[in-house]
């Protein structure tokens, strides 16, 4: 009878530490992963300027890139030859696809969304969705039709299977994202600076790249599309577009890249 108030107690008391050392008033903060970067720590320039870095590069293709040799347009064709001159091998290089979706719209829209609120940061929101505009006009180009209105959606949102939006939709909303971005732009207001490694930041210059931007994808749907082609042109003037070496987008990459050399995005 001993032996079991022995037990008993033991129990009882060993109960009654576990209880009192489980109550806590930091009971989210034991149980949030102190690893993860949180909203407030987000460095929208930091952003702008991997996307900047990844996706110009990736304009050069080969060596230079990623390996996949993107932006080298025989490689959109899913055919390639080897540097020894083997015959072409059947095959498909997705790194425009892959990149686009996962890198660079994905943090575009990332910085959309953590602007879209604050009327100082329109700067940095308006460069944003033009560099996104941008961005996938290379894969509709490429591809054609592609899932766009239910991409890069907030975690919340997330569309885990998107539908493909008809590419004369996206197209005809990249026109209204860059005439919306362009009107957006205010140069008394904050902008990226250095971390916009093609024009630090100078909205006018951004503002001609839009255009210059919008008059390119214009030509492109003319034979398809005449009225969507000059709703597009009629309002633009040259002094509207880039006509000078000076406001070419530009990124002169650095040593850390291995290769010292000026990149250019293609309009």
């Amino acid at each position: 009878m001993k032996i079991y108030k022995n037990v008993k107690f033991i129990i009882v008391f060993s109960m009654a530490i576990l209880i009192s050392n489980a109550c806590t008033d930091k009971f989210e903060e034991l149980n949030t992963r102190n690893n993860l970067v949180s909203e407030d720590l987000v460095d929208v320039n930091l952003m702008l300027t991997r996307v900047q870095v990844k996706s110009i590069k990736e304009e050069i293709g080969g060596n230079f890139g990623n390996g996949y040799g993107n932006g080298i347009i025989g490689h959109y064709s899913g055919m390639s030859s080897t540097i020894g001159s083997r015959p072409f091998q059947e095959g498909d290089a997705p790194g425009v696809w892959t990149s686009t979706y996962s890198t660079y719209t994905n943090n575009l829209s990332e910085i959309i969304r953590l602007t879209k609120d604050d009327p100082e940061l329109v700067n940095k929101m308006a460069i944003a969705r033009i560099m996104k505009v941008w961005a996938f006009a290379k894969v509709t180009d490429t591809y054609g039709d592609m899932p766009y209105f239910e991409s890069n959606l907030p975690i919340e949102q997330a569309v885990f299977n998107p539908k493909y939006d008809t590419q004369k939709s996206i197209y005809e909303h990249f026109f209204g994202e860059l005439k919306a971005a362009v009107a957006e732009l205010d140069a008394s207001k904050e902008s990226y600076g250095g971390a916009d490694l093609i024009y630090a930041g100078d909205v006018e210059k951004w503002r001609k790249f839009a255009n210059s931007l919008r008059l390119r994808l214009a030509l492109r749907v003319r034979y398809v599309d005449q009225q969507m082609a000059i709703a597009n042109i009629s309002d633009l003037q040259e002094s509207d577009l880039i006509l000078t070496r000076a406001d070419d987008a530009i990124m002169f990459t650095s040593k850390i890249m291995q290769i010292i050399r000026m990149s250019y995005i293609t309009i």
